[in-house]
Order: C-alpha cells, then sequence, then structure tokens
C-alpha cells in the first residue's frame, strides 16, 4: 500500500504521530493514593504493537540506485538537485561515496552534513 504524493512534510507528522502514539500507549499512571490521596485510581496501560502497523522499517536511501522520486524525499533535495544527483552518476558513473555528492553543482558542505544520515552508497564490483 503506497502513501501516493506525501510531503516531506507530512512524512515528518506522520513520524511524530507515531511516537507519540508509541509513548502514549507505554506509558504507567503510577498509584496516586501513595502520594496521600484518598479514593485515587491507580491506571496501568501496556499495549504491544506489532511491527506491521508501525509501518515499513526505515533504511537509508542508495544514491547509485535511487530514482528521482526517492531522492527528492532527502533533506535538502528537490526536483532540481534530484535530477542533477542523477546526470551526475550517468556521466561520471556510480559514486564513490557519500562525500562525492558535494561535487554535484548545488550541494555544498551544509547540505551533505544534513543528509549524510540518511544516505548510503552500495558499489556493485564489476570484476
Amino acid at each position: 500500500m503506497g502513501l501516493g504524493n506525501v510531503t516531506k512534510t507530512e512524512k515528518c507528522l506522520l513520524g511524530a504521530a507515531a511516537v507519540f502514539l508509541c509513548l502514549v500507549t507505554g506509558l504507567y499512571v503510577h498509584d496516586t493514593a501513595s502520594l496521600g490521596q484518598r479514593g485515587a485510581v491507580a491506571v496501568e496501560t501496556e499495549r504491544q504493537v506489532s511491527e506491521d502497523a508501525l509501518g515499513p522499517v526505515w533504511e537509508p536511501v542508495d544514491i547509485n540506485t535511487a530514482d528521482a522520486d526517492t531522492l527528492d524525499t532527502l533533506p535538502g533535495i528537490g526536483p532540481a538537485l534530484a535530477a542533477r544527483i542523477i546526470a551526475y552518476r550517468e556521466e561520471n558513473g556510480p559514486f564513490e561515496s557519500g562525500e562525492e555528492l558535494m561535487e554535484v553543482k548545488g550541494i555544498g558542505e551544509a547540505t551533505y552534513e544534513g543528509l549524510a544520515e540518511w544516505i548510503t552508497v552500495e558499489r556493485k564490483d564489476t570484476e
């Protein structure tokens, strides 16, 4: 089941909502009677959530194989930079490292630092 055209902001909000729900379902309300309040009720909740309910496990984006739509999901990368990354890759071959992204026009050190943890570089040896 795909998410369709979901913006980066919507994805962030969905992630934040998922984290919030996980925290709320794991909270314990301690017995307030121990604090001297008569008639207080203790409520304890714990709920197991299946991995399917949480959604897919996040994996970094391989900049050597990602298409433009996938690259566009990376922080600081829009459609124009995604197209430049693909063009660079087609002209120069696969990226040797993530740092090589800084060779692409429009990706400087700050942009690279913002997306370094979101990417990976897989190389297939051609021997």
